[in-house]
């Protein structure tokens, strides 16, 4: 797993893609745009690293090595009450209906298909991410009974 060490003041991008080359071109682009960047290169490799961090937002393939795929990952984020508010976006060379389906069905936020370029997937990144933060910073009604 490639990383650099997250710090507290930059968003953390968590990318899982088993094409390293894919993976490692993303982060580039994304560390560009002021992310720490993570990588794990399977399914195992991301839960293993989500037990004990917590990424800004993650970016998956669907089709990786290992046990689980991309779909499974997005399910166990989903399920968790510390991850299921954490944006997913799947940059993935299976862009069927069928798959972008089944992703947006398990929890999905943003769909590419492969080839995509950086700037691509940083805009929609970056999009998500502020939506999030609006949504985290909205006052909140408090109603109280008279």
């Amino acid at each position: 797993m490639a990383s650099t060490v997250p710090t507290p003041f930059l968003p953390v991008a968590l990318i899982v893609d088993s094409d390293a080359d894919s993976a490692e071109m993303y982060a580039v682009a994304l560390s560009l745009e002021g992310f720490t960047t993570v990588e794990a290169h399977d399914a195992s490799q991301a839960v293993d690293w989500l037990v004990e961090n917590r990424p800004t937002v993650v970016v998956t393939e669907l089709c990786l090595s290992g046990a689980s795929d991309g779909l499974a990952l997005i399910r166990r984020l989903r399920e968790n009450e510390h991850s299921r508010d954490i944006p997913v976006v799947v940059v993935t060379a299976n862009a069927s209906m069928r798959a972008r389906e089944a992703a947006r069905r398990q929890g999905c936020d943003v769909f590419l298909a492969k080839p995509c370029l950086p700037e691509d997937l940083t805009r929609h990144v970056h999009a998500l991410v502020s939506q999030r933060d609006a949504c985290l910073q909205a006052p909140t009604l408090i109603r109280g009974s008279s």
